[in-house]
Order: C-alpha cells, then sequence, then structure tokens
C-alpha cells in the first residue's frame, strides 16, 4: 500500500509521489499542485517591487548559466520517473485552463508556430525514426492515391486494401474521415517496426474529431484478432517499457 501525506495547503491526503523533495533532502509539505499554486502567488503579490524583480532574474539567471547541464538532466531524470504523474497533473490543469489557454495560444500563436516548425524540422534532421514516423502518416493521408510502393507496405493489392479499412469504419457517416492506425505509429521503438505498424491489418477509418482525440493512445474497442496476434511484440514492449506492466 502506498504512504500517504497530508499537503499543508488543501489538506487532503495524497501519495508520496505526488510531493517533490525539498532542499533538505525531505519532501516538501504542499503537494507539486498546491506548491506551483504558492508559487505563483508569491511571484505575483511580489513583482510589483521593480527592484525585487531585476535582482530575482539575475539571480536566477547566474545560477541557471553556471549550473545549466545538471539542471537539464535532473529535469529530464524526474520526466522519465514520473510520467504518470505528470501526464494526470497536465490533464488536469489543461482541463480547468482552457480559457487560458485559447488566450495565450491566440496571442503567440506566430511565435509558438514558428517554434514548433523549427523544432519539427530539426527532429527530422537528426532523428531516423522521427522522420520515418512523419513519412509513414503522409503515407497514410496520401493512400488513396495507391502505386506499387503502397501495396508493399499495405502486404496487399490497394484494391484489397481499401475493401478491407472499409469494414474497420468507425465514424458513423461522418464526411472528414481519416486513416487511422489502431496501433499508434508513435508507439514504434526502430523503423521496421514502423513498417510493420502500417501493414493494412493496422489501418481504420476514424472521423477527424475522433482521430484527434485518440492520438498515441490505444483503445481496445477497436482490436482485431489479428492486430493482436501480428503485434503482440509491439504491444508487449511498450507497456512495459513506459508502465512496467501490462
Amino acid at each position: 500500500m502506498k504512504e500517504l501525506k497530508k499537503c499543508g495547503r488543501c489538506k487532503l491526503d495524497k501519495c508520496e509521489s505526488e510531493y517533490k523533495l525539498g532542499k533538505s533532502g525531505k519532501l516538501n509539505s504542499y503537494c507539486i499542485v498546491c506548491k506551483s499554486d504558492y508559487d505563483r502567488e508569491y511571484r505575483l503579490k511580489n513583482n510589483k517591487s521593480d527592484k525585487f524583480k531585476e535582482s530575482s532574474i539575475n539571480r536566477q539567471g547566474r545560477y541557471y548559466e553556471k549550473n545549466r547541464e545538471s539542471i537539464l538532466l535532473k529535469k529530464k531524470e524526474y520526466r522519465l520517473k514520473n510520467k504518470e504523474l505528470i501526464a494526470k497533473a497536465k490533464k488536469i490543469w489543461d482541463s480547468e485552463n482552457l480559457d487560458r489557454r485559447r488566450e495565450y495560444y491566440h496571442e503567440n500563436s506566430d511565435r509558438i508556430n514558428s517554434f514548433a516548425r523549427k523544432r519539427k524540422k530539426h527532429r527530422r534532421k537528426t532523428d531516423n525514426l522521427y522522420r520515418f514516423i512523419q513519412s509513414a502518416r503522409n503515407f497514410c493521408k496520401k493512400i488513396n492515391k495507391g502505386g506499387s510502393k503502397t501495396e508493399e507496405i499495405l502486404g496487399c493489392s490497394f484494391d484489397e486494401a481499401l475493401i478491407i479499412i472499409e469494414t474497420r469504419d468507425h465514424t458513423n457517416g461522418s464526411l472528414e474521415r481519416e486513416t487511422d492506425h489502431i496501433i499508434p505509429l508513435s508507439w514504434a521503438s526502430n523503423e521496421d517496426e514502423g513498417r510493420r505498424l502500417c501493414h493494412v491489418s493496422n489501418l481504420q477509418y476514424l472521423s477527424r474529431k475522433d482521430n484527434a482525440s485518440k492520438n498515441s493512445r490505444l483503445f481496445p474497442k477497436y482490436f482485431t484478432n489479428e492486430v493482436l496476434e501480428r503485434f503482440s511484440d509491439i504491444i508487449y514492449r511498450y507497456l512495459i517499457s513506459n508502465y512496467g506492466k501490462i
């Protein structure tokens, strides 16, 4: 049974995994969410002082420059160790701040989109698996064009593939349908697995809305026996490596 600790701010009993370690090496008295709220309130209260703001920025900047590598390493280790906790906290924050997110995006859309394009361009140059996955997704968007390479990847003729995928149409008559991978392409750990996931047995039609909602998650309701048999090794490896269990 997981150890519980009472938060000094919200007064709720929470798992110790929901607390960060303080400088003393002990768990903070506030949970992660409450500590974040407290820090935000503190900054808003004290940022009225230009002197405080300037000294704080300078102090943080000097510390970051001096300890940049160790800070980035600790952040990476924390993210890897607390994937589920971070995802849960992000989901809660996103759902409670929809208007704030929309407002921020509209005010900074040019900068956000520019950064996203540069990041994708850099990843395509340096990450072979990412480049392959992007190409495979483009392949699915253009699947209706057919071609010999298409048939080689699908594992059957083009006409046969269209008939098979039509039997997995989950769009409920929506005109905006997209070709989706039942086992997400992002689950592939190498190019060979990526090619396997483009097999016709792993393709289905979803509406644009459902496809965006599904994202890289797994929905057992779309499973077929063939999918489970053909891709059991990929499913097993992904679940073990990311969640430690099935």
